[in-house]
């Protein structure tokens, strides 16, 4: 907006040496970027162990309806976290497969029938 003397004031760039990203955009400060990151990384992690502590409470009811020894928890527990991690280790896996030079692309959803 222009002030009573003609002259439109500018915001100081927020990004020191005209330093730029993509399309012009301002690059984020890296220590920014690592507490955005963080926070991001805590609230995730928060809701993941909100979610897995209902599921360890189902576990135990099966447990008990079943009259298993109170060992048989732990070793459920410890499988589907082992059934977790290795998914999301073969998913990203094949995703860099597929995204070196020379990787073969991911069939088409049409092709998966």
């Amino acid at each position: 907006m222009a002030a009573a003397t003609g002259h439109v004031r500018t915001a100081p760039p927020l990004v020191p040496d005209g330093a730029t990203g993509p399309a012009g955009a301002a690059r984020p400060d890296p220590a920014e970027q690592l507490t955005r990151f963080q926070s991001k990384a805590a609230g995730r992690f928060t809701v993941a162990v909100g979610g897995t502590l209902p599921v360890v409470g189902e576990t135990w009811q099966i447990v008990q309806h079943y009259r298993w020894p109170g060992w048989a928890l732990w070793l459920l527990v410890v499988a589907m976290l082992t059934a977790a991690v290795l998914n999301t280790a073969v998913l990203k896996t094949r995703d860099a497969h597929w995204r070196q030079p020379g990787g073969t692309e991911p069939p088409a959803a049409s092709e998966q029938t």
